[in-house]
């Protein structure tokens, strides 16, 4: 019975129990110390092991324990302590702590216990006697940090993490999955005030609850504890929570969502009309059986087959070929291309090139930048190519742009209280704890960022986010500029900052400058050192206000590096199969804004797309159905299929332009 090897083999096994989160459980420190002595049945053994720095050690260090993160069950590190002679004390507290249950984070203030490893006795005969005693070394991030911890003692903070265990274990047990369903639902339709920002946190808490009905009330406590950080953690403490436990406490719908709203909504707000309810549902379902338009709603991915060779304004050899039952050539390897090289293309407007450039074309080709990822778009059809006409335009055609690359940046800044809708912008992503700042230095040298948010020149940084105690992974910061008058000629600096840093995974960071419409998209892969600056681009106006930029991003950077969407690279040309208006402007109709659409060989959308929008339905569905068809067209996607027509489309209401080649000679259509 060596007590140095019991004491080496209780700091091998604390090391080895050393997860991202530590807690402390529920047990008497006085209760654990007796259990320790009283495992001990000889009593000269046990007054050999009463000694005051091991009694502090179990006290502060013995109750310590880590949840396993596949089965949610709490470990101690007594249960790896297998010393000759001590086994019995092990499992003694190992018991103990375990059946006590967790009821704090564990983090060690700069004024608590830190232990003694040994110490030296004076002997009467001048000799002396080293006593060594249970120990171990706490690592750093064990320890409290007002900065990292974002609290002024270890109290606020074990006390903050006590409230959030408590509040997600109260979500997880009171809010029921009917009721996140049903919020999820009128988010999907577009019938919940700011809902949106919401998605993303439901989405998440469903799969949370899924995982919580399958777990013990023990290990569902252990597992709010394992996930306090989570954002949903709090989400009964917020407005959507106060909807979901409305909803799961049998509160009508409507008068739960009024609740809601009265929270979230100004004073003025009125909701345009009620909640989709089952009446209307059966109204629509009856209207749209009146007009035979059932077959009408289910939708695909359109096909080359599907369009008549009338309602396109070119069509390649291949393309025709296929047409008749043919196949696709495969597409032709191509080099990257700079944009700059086109600059002395020969401009034309949309309409000049459809009359006077395409007719005669044998094969055209369309440089696919960057800046042109928002502007992909799929035609879709319906899977009964025989129904009834459901749109204002004399056949059943739709199209659907994506707004999955561009948008998704923007929706979280506006999720986060930040303007995106100036004539210039910068805008910061990124996906750990670090407290980044994004900086643009004026003509002149001042600075907008955090300590100074407004610019002379009219920029503002309207959200700062991971810093102090509010921290998020997924985080942004933006700056916008929404009044060219104010602008000085000169250079703009666009710089990130790493104030703070707190980790290194899930490092690096995604940028966004929008100028003038025009989306310039960056990625900086590496990790950003603490209190280092990376200088992102120069954004130089002129004497005429004339905006121009230079990225100088080294790594990542995507304003002329190709990257691969819907299954083309970009920044190369690419095989156009057939070029068409949008369907609102075939077979002489002219209803609506029209678009022009390059279809390209092999693009292909990935993902399952809406059928149709509100705006695309005849006038007395729109009109009488409304809401049902607004929630009805974002269920009724047309699935993934290898084939479809997909491409790049182009409104004439929008401000754009793109290279094309029309049998080898270059042209810059201007929309």
């Amino acid at each position: 019975m060596e007590f140095k090897n019991f004491k080496k083999d209780v700091e091998a096994a604390f090391n080895n129990m050393i997860a991202e989160n530590l807690f402390v459980a529920n047990v008497d420190k006085d209760l654990l110390w007796m259990g320790y002595l009283l495992s001990f049945e000889d009593e000269t053994i046990r007054q050999d092991h009463n000694c005051n720095a091991c009694k502090s050690f179990i006290r502060h260090y013995g109750k310590v324990v880590a949840i396993d993160p596949q089965t949610y069950k709490t470990k101690t590190f007594w249960d790896d302590v297998h010393t000759p002679g001590y086994e019995k004390t092990a499992q003694a507290l190992a018991k103990l702590v375990k059946e006590a249950g967790i009821g704090d984070v564990f983090i060690q203030d700069v004024n608590e216990f830190h232990g003694c490893d040994h110490n030296v006795q004076l002997l009467p005969d001048g000799t002396t006697r080293t006593w060594t005693h249970l120990y171990v070394t706490i690592p750093n991030n064990f320890k409290f940090n007002r900065r990292v911890h974002g609290f002024d003692s270890a109290a606020g903070y074990r006390g903050d993490v006590r409230a959030r265990a408590g509040v997600f274990e109260r979500s997880i047990s009171e809010l029921k999955l009917e009721a996140v369903e049903t919020v999820i639902e009128l988010i999907e339709g577009n019938n919940l005030y700011r809902g949106a920002e919401f998605l993303k946190s439901l989405e998440e808490f469903r799969r949370t609850l899924v995982t919580a009905q399958t777990l013990s009330p023990e290990v569902r406590t252990n597992y709010c504890w394992l996930n306090f950080k989570s954002p949903i953690a709090k989400i009964r403490n917020t407005a959507m929570g106060t909807l979901l436990i409305d909803l799961s406490n049998g509160v009508d719908l409507e008068k739960a969502v009024r609740a809601y709203e009265n929270i979230m909504a100004p004073a003025n707000y009125k909701r345009p009309t009620a909640l989709i309810t089952k009446k209307q549902i059966e109204a629509a379902q009856k209207k749209v059986e009146e007009l035979g338009l059932t077959d009408a709603l289910p939708r695909r991915h359109a096909h080359v087959e599907d369009i008549s060779v009338n309602d396109v304004l070119f069509v390649n050899r291949d393309t025709r070929a296929k047409m008749k039952g043919g196949m696709f050539d495969m597409l032709s390897e191509t080099s990257t291309v700079n944009p700059k090289e086109f600059t002395k293309a020969q401009e034309v407007s949309a309409d000049a090139f459809v009359k006077n450039v395409l007719p005669g074309a044998k094969e055209v080709s369309i440089l696919v930048e960057n800046r042109h990822i928002p502007n992909f778009v799929t035609l879709t059809a319906p899977e009964n190519p025989d129904a009834g006409q459901l749109f204002k335009w004399n056949n059943n055609f739709a199209w659907v742009y994506n707004g999955s690359v561009a948008d998704s940046f923007k929706e979280k800044v506006k999720a986060a209280g930040g303007n995106v809708d100036g004539f210039m912008r910068c805008s910061l992503h990124w996906f750990n704890y670090d407290d980044l700042d994004l900086h643009v230095t004026e003509p002149g040298g001042r600075e907008i960022y955090y300590g100074s948010k407004t610019g002379y020149t009219g920029g503002t940084l309207d959200v700062d986010m991971n810093a102090g105690s509010g921290k998020t992974r997924d985080a942004v910061e933006n700056i916008i500029w929404t009044d060219p008058s104010r602008l000085r000629p000169g250079d703009y600096v666009v710089r990130v900052h790493n104030f703070y840093k707190r980790e290194s995974i899930d490092f690096g960071f995604e940028m966004e400058i929008e100028i003038n419409g025009e989306l310039h998209k960056f990625q900086y892969g590496k990790v950003v050192l603490s209190k280092e600056y990376i200088e992102v681009a120069r954004i130089h106006v002129d004497g005429q206000r004339n905006i121009s930029m230079t990225p100088t991003i080294k790594e990542g950077s995507t304003s002329f590096k190709s990257t691969n969407e819907w299954g083309i690279d970009t920044m190369k040309f690419q095989k156009v199969s057939c070029i068409m208006f949008s369907p609102n402007h075939w077979e002489g109709n002219a209803i609506g804004n029209k678009h022009l659409f390059f279809m390209i060989d092999g693009c292909k959308n990935p993902d399952p797309v809406r059928g149709f929008f509100n705006e695309y339905l005849r006038a007395d569905l729109e009109k009488e159905h409304r809401r049902v068809f607004e929630a009805l067209g974002s269920r009724a996607k047309a699935e993934y299929s290898d084939d479809q027509l997909s491409g790049l489309g182009f409104s004439s209401t929008s401000h754009n332009d793109v290279v094309v080649k029309v049998d080898n000679k270059s042209f810059k259509i201007i929309f």
